[in-house]
């Protein structure tokens, strides 16, 4: 072989080793990047407890738990929220002024979103604040949050939390563009119907919907309209949010928290799938950062600061049994007519929501959906049946039927009303109701003295003073005609003579001459009639209002004091008054006038608080009311605070004419209960008539003449009954319980007294107890009217023993470790029962490692002998009664380096690359072994390619040696 041969050979061989060491590389890269494609997966969910993915927070203000959700199972002042609970968990026991919360509003925000309340308090400036918050958290997490403030958020930072922080302040995420959330084209809904939406949503209303500014009542209608509209729970209104794909979408697990800031306790709401339903937590340690860990835990974020020392909020989750799927149905009109419309619509309840609907009407045809609508061609009776399904995975089915008949024309009929008390010589107003038949129609009277009259509305004046029997006839345009009669006898009388008796005095009253109107204005009791002429032509305005009335007994201006022995009856419950306009003014759009009985309160208990305002006296009206020349209809309300009480009327009467006689009744204990629900106080505070105010009031018209002629207060003679409620019903060793005593009947004031059955006794309407050992006690409540009656109420009260939750395990995944190379890991434990002891033992521990039990910090430096496979187990036990435990265990895994010497690395010492990557790899393991045989093919693909490509040149090296030699 000569030398050219040889260098061929040479470059040969080389060529090829150097192809082998290329594809050894390239092997190496391809398997590297198949195992990249298990640690680049991202996971489903991040890691933590995972109850939830995404998280909405209403934020609601300043209510005490009582006051919205009772005891836990529902209050009459907010109905809607009540009908939240049965598919939902409450805390009754949740404090909003937690350890060291202080500061609120303003803190409160700063304490659930932050861990703390950093010195913050109400006027804080936007970004003023520096810590890491959960917006922080989130968004370093890979996760993602948004926060919606209505109005252009008025309240600021106080209200709304990432406008406090200086990281998130003027975060494209911090939205106050919003303008009323109940506007379904607000941005919240784009959000949240979203392919992708925010995994943490803040929503904060304004004052006027958040109860803050408002009542209970109010406040409740606002959550309402925002979370169903027109629907139900169960079947939420389109543009709402429970009807939005965040809440729909069976690939989200969506959890609705509607939490109120500030009281103690405070309420609060959590629904959703992953919620137990109807469940009623016994917790009394949870607050602003309890709630606050339990986000942090779901997405298995660390605590910040408090949150760290405060147990999350874990026992609202778990599975609960859907109720069973009932459906009922409704139908407008209710008897409907041929070729007219009829609206169906069903109410599904229990099951799991969203519900599909189908309809038989029963005339051939059918129909899907909530809300449905048919029309009928021939008159006659039909059987329509309604099937509702659930959507739960072994799917509930329920049916309702119900017959419907169809009408060519409803049948005519006929009725009228004569204004009440009719007098000589004074005009009669006759107004006749007609339906059915077929309009227009045609009326016709006959007063019963020989006197006719025609039209729907007729007036007629009587001469004598006796008995007549008044027909009418109404007659429709049908063919045939179809005619219906009503009958009614009436009673005109000589003389209204009234009972208001003279003027007195007050505060014994009536009271004479109470007016400071213009001119001829005036206030008398003649004949026992009050008479009152108001006149202001021109003059006042709504914050300047002219009066003629007359009084009995003390008002808040004289001043606030405790009723005056004999003005007012003992337990009168309601005042009424007849009364005749004699002259109303004509209409005018600068004026307005009320006709009214008003009913004054003074709150035994003690001063109450609202919207700034502290009074202990109340300011009730039932009234007539024209603004600008129409009057208002019957049920308009309105509150107002005259600087000395808190306010509150209401439209009893729609219209009254000249020469008409009307009553005006107001019942004392509902003015009462109202006004306080009104302005958001609670509704059993004991009221106590004071006085009595009865005439007119108003500004800018010309006259107003009004005769009242009887006043009736009606007393009640019931007997005094006590009772009382304690809250909560199954109370544990050492838990307060609240006694609230109400009475009624009897003399108020009242007095109560109570007797616990553990020789403890308490004084006051409401009182706190705490029983000290397990047991059934006997308690009685004594409540003492004005005059010394009694009333005694009993209850038997269980006290349990502390129940004793198990305590938790966190350990860490799956452990590789490297010969000579030390693996660290900690073992956390935590116990909701505060106070317990908790005892960490580990059994399978490997011969040379460590394990401290006291910290829960294990280390292992293995060594060549200690190379294969190792399941640690890991068991905490609590010193509670009795004694729960709770264990778990970490595989490990011991290999020896390929060619790396043993690793002198210390504890906490190095870094390490691939550490976050191996739990993930081995809570994945078939992503593992697929991305390493997607690696192993390709590199196999390359080798042969390459092979192949190697045993062709080696042939033409061969094939150019052999001509060489030859030559």
């Amino acid at each position: 072989m000569n030398k050219q041969t040889e260098r061929w050979g040479s470059g040969a061989r080389d060529a090829s080793a150097s192809a082998v060491r290329r594809l050894s590389v390239f092997a190496l890269i391809c398997l590297m990047a198949g195992a990249m494609v298990v640690v680049s997966v991202p996971p489903g969910r991040a890691a933590g407890t995972g109850q939830f993915d995404h998280i909405v927070i209403l934020a609601m203000e300043n209510q005490d738990y009582s006051s919205v959700f009772g005891s836990g199972t529902g209050s009459s002042t907010a109905p809607f929220l009540s009908g939240m609970l049965p598919y939902s968990s409450t805390i009754p026991n949740y404090h909003s002024y937690g350890e060291g919360i202080s500061g609120c509003s303003a803190a409160c925000y700063t304490a659930v979103s932050s861990g703390g309340t950093w010195g913050v308090s109400d006027g804080v400036g936007s970004g003023s604040v520096s810590q890491t918050s959960i917006f922080d958290q989130l968004s370093a997490a890979g996760l993602t949050w948004k926060g919606f403030c209505e109005n252009g958020c008025p309240r600021g930072g106080d209200h709304y939390p990432s406008l406090q922080y200086a990281s998130t302040y003027q975060s494209p995420n911090s939205i106050i563009t919003s303008t009323d959330f109940t506007d379904p084209t607000d941005p919240i809904y784009s959000e949240m119907n979203s392919a992708s939406p925010a995994n943490y949503i803040w929503l904060t209303p304004t004052d006027s919907h958040n109860m803050h500014d408002n009542s209970v009542s109010s406040g409740d209608a606002y959550a309402q309209q925002l979370l169903v509209g027109s629907g139900t729970i169960n079947s939420p209104a389109p543009g709402s949010v429970l009807a939005t794909g965040l809440f729909t979408n069976s690939a989200f697990h969506t959890l609705l928290y509607i939490w109120w800031d500030e009281y103690d306790p405070s309420p609060n709401l959590q629904y959703g799938k992953m919620i137990q339903q109807g469940y009623i937590s016994q917790a009394a340690n949870y607050d602003e950062y309890s709630t606050l860990h339990m986000i942090e835990a779901n997405w298995g974020l660390t605590p910040l600061a408090a949150a760290a020392n405060d147990p999350a909020m874990s026992d609202l989750f778990g599975a609960s049994t859907p109720l069973p799927l009932s459906t009922s149905f409704t139908f407008l009109p209710t008897s409907p007519l041929v070729n007219s419309l009829v609206t169906f619509t069903a109410l599904p309840t229990g099951g799991v929501s969203p519900y599909t609907v189908s309809w038989i009407f029963g005339d051939g045809s059918t129909a899907t959906g909530t809300v449905v609508t048919h029309t009928y061609t021939s008159a006659q009776s039909f059987t329509v049946t309604e099937t509702a399904k659930d959507s739960s995975t072994s799917q509930q089915t329920a049916t309702s039927s119900n017959p419907l008949t169809v009408l060519t024309a409803l049948p005519l009929a006929t009725t009228f009303t004569v204004s009440s008390n009719p007098v000589v010589n004074l005009p009669a107003t006759f107004l006749s109701t007609t339906t059915g038949g077929t309009g227009p129609y045609t009326v016709s009277w006959n007063f019963g003295d020989g006197s006719t009259g025609s039209g729907a509305s007729a007036t007629h004046t009587y001469t004598t003073a006796q008995a007549f029997t008044v027909t009418e006839t109404a007659k429709d345009s049908s063919s045939p005609q179809q005619t219906a009669t009503s009958t009614s006898t009436i009673t005109v009388s000589a003389v209204l003579s009234g009972n208001f008796g003279t003027c007195t005095s007050l505060p014994q009253g009536w009271s004479c001459g109470n007016t400071n109107g213009l001119g001829s204005s005036s206030v008398n009791i003649v004949g026992g009639v009050l008479e009152t002429v108001e006149a202001n032509p021109g003059v006042g305005n709504d914050n300047s209002y002219y009066y003629s009335t007359s009084q009995k007994g003390v008002f808040p201006w004289s001043p606030c004091q405790a009723p005056v022995s004999g003005a007012v009856p003992t337990g009168t419950t309601s005042v009424s008054s007849t009364f005749t306009p004699l002259m109303v003014p004509s209409m005018s759009s600068g004026m307005r006038y009320h006709i009214y009985i008003a009913l004054y309160y003074w709150l035994p208990d003690g001063a109450v608080s609202a919207s700034g305002s502290t009074y202990r006296c109340l300011d009730t009206q039932v009234r007539v009311e024209n603004i600008g020349g129409t009057f208002s209809s019957v049920g308009s309300t309105g509150t107002y605070d005259p600087g000395d009480s808190f306010g509150w009327d209401q439209v009893t009467l729609d219209q009254v004419n000249a020469g008409q006689t009307y009553t005006l009744t107001a019942d004392v204990a509902n003015q009462c209960q109202q006004d306080l629900t009104a302005w958001g106080l609670n509704p059993t505070t004991p009221c106590q008539l004071a006085g009595i105010e009865i005439g007119t009031e108003g500004f800018g018209f010309q006259e107003l003449d009004v005769n009242f002629y009887t006043v009736q207060l009606t007393t009640s003679t019931s007997s005094l009954v006590g009772s009382f409620v304690f809250s909560p019903s199954g109370p544990q060793v050492g838990q307060p319980v609240s006694f609230t005593g109400s009475a009624s009947g009897g003399t108020p004031s009242y007095s109560y007294a109570w007797i616990f059955g553990d020789s403890s006794t308490g004084t006051g309407r409401t009182a706190s107890h705490s029983y000290s050992s397990a047991g059934t006690y006997t308690a009685t409540l004594t409540v003492t009217d004005a005059i010394g009656q009694t009333a005694e109420q009993v209850f038997s009260v269980a006290v349990h023993g502390l129940l004793n939750h198990p305590p938790s395990l966190s350990l860490p995944g799956p452990r590789s470790a490297i010969v000579g190379s030390t693996l660290v890991f900690a073992v956390n434990t935590s116990d909701l029962d505060l106070g317990e002891v908790v005892t960490l033992v580990a059994a399978g521990l490997p011969s040379s490692s460590a394990f401290d039990p006291a910290t829960g910090h294990f280390s292992w430096t293995p060594s060549a002998n200690d190379v294969g496979s190792y399941t640690v187990t890991f068991t905490v036990t609590d010193n509670g009664s009795p004694p729960m435990s709770a264990f778990g265990s970490v595989p490990i895994s011991v290999e020896t380096a390929a060619s790396s010497p043993p690793s002198t690395q210390q504890p906490g010492s190095g870094s390490c690359s691939w550490c976050n990557t191996i739990p993930i790899v081995g809570a994945r393991l078939w992503l593992f072994v697929a991305g390493g045989f997607f690696g192993f093919l390709l590199t196999a693909m390359l080798m042969y390619v390459r092979a192949n490509r190697h045993l062709a040149e080696a042939r033409r090296i061969r094939r150019f040696q052999q001509r060489t030699y030859q030559d």
